[in-house]
C-alpha cells in the first residue's frame, strides 16, 4: 500500500493505493523491486491497514506483516526443505534513486495465518423462511466494520459497534424460492464464508383443489352442499325453494389488498341451468353467514346468468355494478374463469371451455373495481321462488394470488 503525494506541496495525502509488486532477492537480506511488476489494483478507503505491506515515503521504508521463506539444501540441484515464517519485517531503501531494500528487522514465527484474522461466516438473528411481502428485513451479525454483501453486491450496510446491522432483501416477483448469498468483506478485500438463506415467496392469497376436505361451512340442508372426495370438487345443489338453504363458504383466508394487482382462476360447472336459481361463486369481506345479503354485500361474483328465460351464460360482476357476460354455455361442462386485475381497476377476463380447450370469451383492459375480501361462498344466498327445479353448481381448482 502506497500513499498518494500532492505534487504541488510534496506532502502525503490521505489517499492510498493498493499495488501488486515483486521483490527479487539480490544478496542475503537485500531485495530489489522489479519496476515492470508494479500493477495498480485499487484505492484504499478503509481504516485498518494492518494486513497490507506498507510503504512510508518519508523514511523510504517498507513494513511487511509476515512472509514465508523457502529453505534449500545446497547440494546438487538443491532440495527444498520446510518453510520458515517471519513477521513484522522492516525493510529500508538506502538510496532514493535505487529501488533496493535492506532488511533491518524481523521476528521468526510459526505461521503467517495469525497475521490476518479471518472473517467469520455471518449469522442472522432470526432466519425468515416464508413471506408474502416484496421485501424482507433481516438482521446480520458479524465482525464490526465489515460490509454486508448480498448475492455478490455491496448492500451499503456495515456491521456496527453492536456487531449487527439490518439489511433489506428484495423478495418481489413471482412465487417460489428466493435464494440469497450473504457474506462479509473488510476494507482489505478479505471475505467471509457465504451464508445461504432461502426464503419461500408466496403470492397466494387462497388456493383450493379439493383433494382434501376444504372444511367449508355449510348452511344448506343436509346433503345439499358436499365435498366430492372421489373426483375432488365441491358441489352445492341449489333449487327454487323458499324453505331450504343452498349455501356454503370457505374458511377465512388472507385478506386481499385491493391496492395490489390480482389474479383469480377457478373452474366452474353448472349441471342443470334453470331459470331463477342463479348459483354462483361470491366473494365477501366478512363471514357470509345468515346475516343476509343486505348486511354483507358480495365484493364481486361469478354466477349462472340465466337471463330472459333462455340465455344461459356466465356472468361476472365487479364491486361497482359492472357486468360482463359470456356467450351461451352448456350444462355439465367445466369452464375455467381467468381474471387478471391490475392496481388501476382494469382487468383482463377470459373464459375457457375445458373440454375443447377453446376460449369462449375474452376481454382486455376493461373496468373492474374490487375491494378487500376474505371469504368465498358457493351456491345461492337468497330466497328465489320460481318452482322447485334443481340447479347444482360445482367448483374446483381455485387460485387467488397477487400478480
Amino acid at each position: 500500500m502506497v500513499p498518494f503525494i500532492d505534487e504541488f506541496t510534496g506532502k502525503e495525502t490521505d489517499n492510498k493505493g493498493i499495488f501488486d509488486v515483486q521483490l527479487q532477492e539480490k544478496t542475503k537480506l537485500i531485495f530489489e523491486l522489479i519496476p515492470w511488476s508494479i500493477n495498480f489494483k485499487n484505492t484504499f478507503n478503509g481504516d485498518d491497514a494492518s494486513g497490507y505491506i506498507l510503504y512510508d515515503h518519508k523514511t523510504r521504508s517498507v513494513k511487511i506483516p509476515c512472509f514465508e521463506v523457502t529453505t534449500i539444501a545446497k547440494f546438487g540441484d538443491g532440495i527444498q526443505g520446510e518453510s520458515i515464517y517471519y513477521k513484522d519485517v522492516s525493510m529500508k531503501q538506502r538510496h532514493v534513486a535505487y529501488p533496493i531494500f535492506h532488511v533491518d528487522n524481523m521476528t521468526k514465527t510459526d505461521s503467517c495465518e495469525s497475521s490476518v484474522e479471518p472473517i467469520q461466516k455471518p449469522t442472522l438473528t432470526t432466519i425468515p423462511t416464508t413471506t408474502k411481502d416484496d421485501t424482507v428485513e433481516i438482521e446480520v451479525n458479524g465482525k464490526v466494520g465489515t460490509t454486508v454483501f448480498v448475492n455478490g453486491k455491496n448492500s451499503g450496510k456495515t456491521i456496527d459497534s453492536t456487531g449487527k446491522v439490518k439489511v433489506t432483501l428484495d423478495t418481489s416477483g413471482k412465487s417460489g424460492d428466493k435464494s440469497f448469498s450473504i457474506s462479509l468483506k473488510d476494507d482489505r478485500g478479505n471475505e467471509s464464508e457465504t451464508l445461504i438463506v432461502v426464503i419461500q415467496k408466496t403470492n397466494i392469497i387462497y388456493s383450493e383443489n379439493f383433494t382434501s376436505n376444504p372444511n367449508y361451512t355449510s348452511l344448506s340442508t343436509t346433503g345439499k352442499a358436499t365435498w366430492n372426495e372421489t373426483d375432488g370438487y365441491y358441489r352445492v345443489e341449489t333449487r327454487d325453494n323458499l324453505n331450504d338453504k343452498y349455501w356454503a363458504y370457505s374458511p377465512k383466508f388472507t385478506t386481499f389488498d385491493s391496492n395490489k394487482a390480482l389474479s383469480i382462476e377457478l373452474d366452474i360447472l353448472f349441471e342443470n341451468q334453470d331459470w331463477g336459481t342463479y348459483p354462483g361463486v361470491r366473494f365477501y369481506a366478512n363471514e357470509p353467514t345468515e346475516l343476509g345479503a343486505e348486511n354483507n354485500k358480495a365484493i364481486f361474483s361469478i354466477d349462472n346468468a340465466y337471463r330472459n328465460n333462455y340465455v344461459k351464460q356466465i356472468g361476472i360482476y365487479d364491486n361497482s355494478g359492472k357486468q360482463y357476460y359470456s356467450p351461451r354455455i352448456d350444462n355439465n361442462v367445466w369452464y375455467t374463469i381467468k381474471l387478471k386485475i391490475d392496481d388501476n381497476s382494469k382487468a383482463d377476463i377470459e373464459i375457457v371451455n375445458l373440454s375443447t380447450k377453446n376460449s369462449i370469451y375474452s376481454k382486455t383492459n376493461v373496468d373492474f373495481v374490487l375491494a378487500n375480501f376474505s371469504y368465498l361462498g358457493i351456491g345461492y344466498y337468497g330466497k328465489p321462488d320460481y318452482g322447485d327445479d334443481k340447479s347444482p353448481i360445482r367448483i374446483d381448482n381455485i387460485l387467488i394470488e397477487y400478480q
